[in-house]
């Protein structure tokens, strides 16, 4: 170990993925994501989903339309691209992209050596 690799505190993201749901070419993407629900299935209203995400290097989520819920997808560490609605949004770390019920989504991890790490936040819709 070089003197400069061992003054590095340890990564704080070495997540365990045996906790995660592993997901291939999710709708029609390439690669792994691994999704850790964090409400684990019990939604506090007016949220019905917050999940951590990590998506392999190279790998994608393939477009796929807001059914049932509008989200915030947040960048937390890598490079990514999100295309929402055909447009392509950079998504550096600490970005938020809003994805509006109906509207298409795609991700993109640009690194082919890192993960790209985000927070998806789903939320209900009042009822009308």
């Amino acid at each position: 170990m070089t003197p400069k690799e061992q003054d590095l505190p340890p990564d704080p993201l070495e997540l365990p993925t045996h906790l995660a749901d592993r997901r291939e070419n999710l709708f029609g993407g390439k690669g792994v994501v691994h999704v850790w629900d964090l409400l684990k299935n019990a939604g506090t209203a007016p949220f019905s989903a917050v999940l951590f995400c990590q998506l392999a290097p190279g790998g994608s989520v393939g477009k796929h339309a807001q059914q049932r819920d509008p989200e915030l997808v947040m960048a937390m560490d890598g490079m990514g691209t999100a295309t929402v609605d055909g447009k392509d949004i950079p998504m550096p770390p600490l970005t938020v992209v809003s994805v509006p019920f109906g509207s298409t989504l795609a991700l993109r991890n640009n690194s082919k050596e890192d993960p790209f790490l985000y927070v998806i936040i789903k939320a209900e819709l009042p009822a009308r």
